[in-house]
């Protein structure tokens, strides 16, 4: 499947993508309504603001899966966008009236297509492995969010919206092994081809439901919590295998199934499954997010948030995940009043139920990855225009194939462009 299982694949947001998604205790922008909805009073004017990632490379390093040798996953693809906008009822000074927010976000929004190939690894009989595979994902939110302050320094927001989780993962693999030789006929030797066809679907839709508030402790020093709930309306989940071994001999021609060997007996097997997980359980994680932010100048802000995904290893049959907290930190300066830059770090932790891969709770792999992200541009007066990069490292462990776990490493870089305009 495309990834389900870390949170900060991408971020959202035109500000919070340069700042490592660390925003909670600002959400001064129209990417407060995924944030923190009780952040949108503050907004210094009415926004319209949007982020689009145009592509993304993804390499994944599978160590010793064939003897001694590597496998090696490349991929790239489009990935997310973010759209927002708020407005205000009532005043047009922030702090004052009713702060109302609408804004779409992609967080995993990609079509990646994926191409490995190994060959000639003579210490496991490997004579050429070779993947394929393309995966499309549109996981898309949409919701809206009201917000107002109570007081000069407490503000307090809610959201309602709709989600939809959409993907699709197919994969072929075809591996040639040997030679290896007849038990009873030592002359006489035969290679395998083993050929694997894997499908899955995914469909979620449902409703989510969102509080937060921003409490200003002091003049320059901000705090922010937030939650968010999904609840799930509709699913459907497939999967689909096939697998073909077939044994050829020494001239090409296939092995009959009556030739007799005392052990491993070259024969041609097939093993087809669909399996439909449509009536089984499923429960996403609560989202929580807690951060700090200090802004002891117009020109310099730093910002600092946790955010935790509930475990659903107990509650749900389709996607189980264990807990989750991830670290988000940020920079913002802009001394020379036009030109801005942002710098931001973070955690991206697996939510894989096990850290063993061999357990039928894990789902085979799992990487644990931190990540770097910055951003620079140009403002003039209430708009801003941007470049950003997002670049991550992982590493954790996999079973490629059955009984065998591997050392697995991934890095992954995304560029995007971000754009804001106030009015």
């Amino acid at each position: 499947m495309a990834d389900q299982y870390h949170y900060a694949n991408s971020i959202v947001g035109t500000k919070a993508l340069g700042l490592g998604g660390a925003f909670t205790a600002l959400s001064d922008d129209s990417s407060g309504v995924y944030f923190n909805p009780g952040g949108t009073p503050f907004a210094s004017t009415k926004d319209i603001s949007g982020s689009a990632s145009a592509f993304y490379l993804r390499k994944k390093e599978y160590a010793e899966v064939f003897g001694s040798r590597s496998l090696v996953e490349n991929s790239r693809g489009t990935a997310s966008s973010f759209l927002g906008g708020l407005v205000r009822v009532g005043s047009k000074k922030p702090k004052e009236g009713l702060t109302l927010g609408l804004a779409l976000w992609m967080p995993d929004n990609n079509l990646a297509e994926e191409d490995a190939t190994v060959q000639n690894e003579s210490s496991a009989k490997l004579i050429a492995y070779k993947k394929q595979g393309t995966q499309r994902s549109g996981t898309v939110n949409i919701a809206g969010s009201v917000g107002w302050c109570w007081g000069e320094s407490l503000g307090m927001g809610l959201s309602l919206g709709f989600f939809d989780i959409d993907e699709l993962s197919q994969s072929s693999e075809r591996i040639l092994q040997g030679p290896y030789t007849y038990t009873q006929q030592a002359e006489s030797t035969y290679s395998r081809l083993t050929t694997r066809q894997d499908t899955t679907a995914l469909q979620l839709r449902g409703v989510s439901a969102g509080a937060g508030l921003r409490w200003n402790l002091t003049s320059s020093l901000y705090f922010g919590l937030s939650g968010r709930s999904f609840f799930v309306k509709k699913k459907q989940m497939t999967q689909e295998s096939s697998t073909t071994v077939t044994n050829i001999n020494a001239a090409g021609v296939v092995v009959s199934q009556n030739k007799a060997t005392p052990s491993g007996d070259p024969k041609i097997e097939l093993n087809d499954s669909i399996l439909n997980l449509s009536s089984s359980k499923v429960t996403l994680p609560l989202h929580l997010r807690l951060g700090l932010a200090w802004n002891p100048a117009r020109w310099f802000t730093a910002s600092a948030d946790v955010s935790h995904a509930t475990s659903t290893e107990n509650s749900s049959e389709i996607l189980p995940r264990r807990a989750v907290s991830n670290l988000h930190f940020g920079l913002q300066w802009a001394p020379f009043g036009s030109i801005f830059s942002r710098i931001g770090g973070f955690t991206n932790y697996d939510a894989d139920p096990s850290r063993d891969v061999l357990s039928s709770k894990s789902r085979g792999e799992y990487v644990d990855a931190v990540g770097l992200s910055g951003s620079v541009g140009m403002r003039y007066s209430d708009s801003e225009y941007g470049f950003a990069m997002t670049r991550q490292w992982g590493d954790g462990l996999a079973q490629k194939f059955p009984g065998r776990v591997s050392n697995v490493t991934a890095v992954s870089t995304i560029f995007s462009a971000t754009v804001s305009q106030g009015f």
